[in-house]
């Protein structure tokens, strides 16, 4: 079974209900959305209806199933651009200290969503940079959005280089908002890429 599309009337709690029958156990599951770094049910809800991530759900469970573009941005001067922390629409905080990413939209190819994810977070233009497509990474890893809901990743990792002589980009960093969420940015010299980074 997939919910690979909009869920209509039905609310994700109705699909999440149908795995969980026993109230106890769905609340346990489940009843920390919302609350620390975790989104809510409705956030899903919404990814899911944008196209974002679809849910599988077989013999051993749910799986939320996405593709993302995760972005190694390097300047020569400034260094690897760092999405440093998130803030959530109701003031939570998300630390991140990772490579920028994003959702890859359903029927979107990664360089569409790649090109997309530049222009919101960087406000650059494709002729501004050099973009190489690294090796697709397949996985399963646990999400800061939805604990105890396996997610499994489609990652296309990209190396960025920003053209010298290009005045938008800000030294000390930016800020940018995306879907009722601020989003901020660094330029880190001495930072390594890792694998969940």
């Amino acid at each position: 079974m997939s919910t690979n599309g909009s869920l209509g009337k039905q609310t994700l709690a109705d699909v999440l209900w149908c795995m969980e029958p026993d109230w106890p156990s769905f609340l346990n599951k489940y009843a920390g959305w919302g609350h620390g770094e975790a989104k809510t049910i409705g956030d899903l809800t919404d990814e899911i209806n944008a196209g974002e991530s679809h849910l599988v759900i077989d013999s051993s469970g749910i799986h939320r199933v996405l593709s993302i573009v995760r972005m190694n941005i390097v300047n020569k001067n400034l260094g690897t651009l760092v999405h440093v922390k998130t803030v959530l629409p109701d003031g939570r905080v998300r630390k991140i200290q990772g490579l920028p990413s994003g959702k890859i939209i359903r029927g979107e190819t990664p360089l569409a969503a790649l090109q997309r994810e530049m222009t919101e977070e960087l406000n650059l233009d494709p002729q501004w940079y050099t973009q190489t497509p690294q090796a697709v990474i397949m996985g399963e890893d646990p999400s800061k959005s939805y604990p105890r809901l396996p997610s499994i990743y489609e990652i296309h990792p990209w190396n960025i280089t920003i053209h010298e002589g290009i005045v938008e980009l800000r030294q000390g960093g930016f800020v940018t908002q995306e879907d009722e969420q601020v989003l901020y940015f660094s330029w880190q010299k001495d930072f390594v890429p890792t694998p969940s980074a």
